[in-house]
């Protein structure tokens, strides 16, 4: 009977052993996933970080290339503004004058139809003979 006792015994001391195994295995894995965690955290963040920086330099690198892009435009843009308006300019001064519509064309190379409304509205001819607002 003491045999079976020791053997009991001995079993129990193996189950006991093993659960305390188990239970220091369990806590070593948690002390392990706590700090891959942590790390994992940390990883994240500075993942985060990161993107955030290049995030904001395309942010920077957009706003220059637009920034170029509408400066080119604009100098595109602004000569031939300016050589129209240069053209309208003297084909008002040229009408005020009291130069034709033929001339005023081949000074100006403005179209017909422009030359036409330049002279309606600024010749001398038209200013003398253009209607009362209050008629009589």
């Amino acid at each position: 009977m003491m045999t079976q006792d020791l053997l009991t015994q001995d079993i129990l001391l193996n189950v006991a052993f093993a659960v305390t195994l188990t239970f220091m295995n369990v806590f070593v894995l948690l002390g392990l996933y706590g700090r891959l965690n942590k790390s994992i955290a940390k990883t994240h963040i500075q993942s985060q970080q990161a993107v955030s920086s290049l995030l904001t330099t395309l942010r920077n690198e957009i706003k220059t290339i637009s920034m170029r892009q509408s400066t080119k435009e604009s100098e595109k843009v602004a000569p031939a503004i300016s050589a129209a308006q240069k053209r309208f300019e003297e084909a008002i001064a040229l009408a005020e004058l009291g130069v034709s519509s033929e001339n005023i064309a081949r000074e100006t190379g403005l179209s017909t139809i422009d030359i036409s409304a330049i002279v309606r509205f600024h010749s001398k001819q038209s200013l003398n003979t253009a209607p009362s607002p209050h008629p009589s």
